[in-house]
């Protein structure tokens, strides 16, 4: 069973896939569990043909979802949301207590993991810089990759069906989007709208960076949290849209959110 915490930090009971807590910010519902188990349920789910969108929680997502409703909403429908961003970890954390066993899942890591023991899944990949050679690296089979499109995926109506069809007739059980925010979560949307069965999960360049074609931040850094500035100091034109005008306002947002819900929970404790 998942539990679902309150602002005021209070269980609710829900019927869920595995005995899991569900924190509530900013409106997401985040999985507050380990990376390992977080894992097992994408797999269980992809496995059994119960599907669903997985959605690994940063500031991108946030600042986005701030700004467009549309897109917010459908990222607050994702059946599965795990804190992959470091301030979102943090403000999980703050407004649940540390009684909750949670992790922060980085959305590589995740990758890593479901190729590692996704044994007998097969998987779709859309999108994403030359993934075969992180296939290769983690022993997954060319018979195990349902479908596989490293073209330029398309985003109107009709070429965003045409895709989603083809997906679905080669029936994959676990989908990686490699697109970036917000096309991955799109195309993942449309997926699913064709192959409800399957996992859709959107991952970045996650491929990039196991296949050894981008450098990650050291452990020391990632540990740290500053993941995010060894990104900006390795492609700053790139980045600096996102890192200084969509981001700030997202941080903000949550910090007051934070604020706000562990004072709520202190005014509750205090009542009591």
């Amino acid at each position: 069973m998942t539990a679902k915490v309150s602002p005021s930090g209070g269980e609710i009971a829900k019927p869920g896939d595995t005995d899991m807590a569900v924190v509530d910010l900013l409106g997401f519902d985040v999985t507050a569990t380990t990376a390992d188990r977080f894992a097992e349920l994408l797999l269980q789910r992809a496995r059994s043909g119960q599907g669903g969108h997985a959605v690994t929680l940063n500031m991108e997502h946030l600042g986005r979802a701030a700004r467009d409703p549309v897109y917010g909403g459908m990222i607050r429908s994702a059946e599965m949301i795990c804190a992959d961003g470091a301030p979102v970890h943090w403000a999980c954390r703050m407004t649940s207590g540390s009684r909750i066993a949670q992790e922060r899942i980085a959305g590589v890591d995740l990758v890593e993991t479901l190729l590692q023991r996704g044994e007998g899944v097969s998987f779709g990949i859309i999108g994403g810089v030359d993934p075969k050679l992180a296939l290769a690296k983690y022993g997954v089979s060319e018979d195990r990759i349902a479908y596989l499109n490293s073209d330029i995926i398309p985003t109107d109506p009709e070429g965003l069906s045409r895709v989603a069809k083809d997906v679905a007739a080669a029936g994959p059980q676990l989908v990686f989007i490699a697109l970036g925010v917000p096309k991955q979560d799109i195309v993942g949307q449309a997926v699913l709208a064709e192959l409800p069965s399957a996992v859709v999960i959107g991952i970045g360049g996650s491929f990039e960076m196991l296949g050894g074609l981008k450098r990650r931040a050291p452990r020391l850094i990632q540990k740290l949290g500053l993941e995010w500035a060894f990104r900006f100091a390795q492609e700053p034109r790139r980045l600096f849209a996102r890192y200084c005008l969509l981001y700030p306002a997202a941080v903000w947002r949550l910090l007051l959110w934070t604020v706000f819900k562990r004072g709520a929970s202190s005014g509750d404790a205090t009542a009591c």
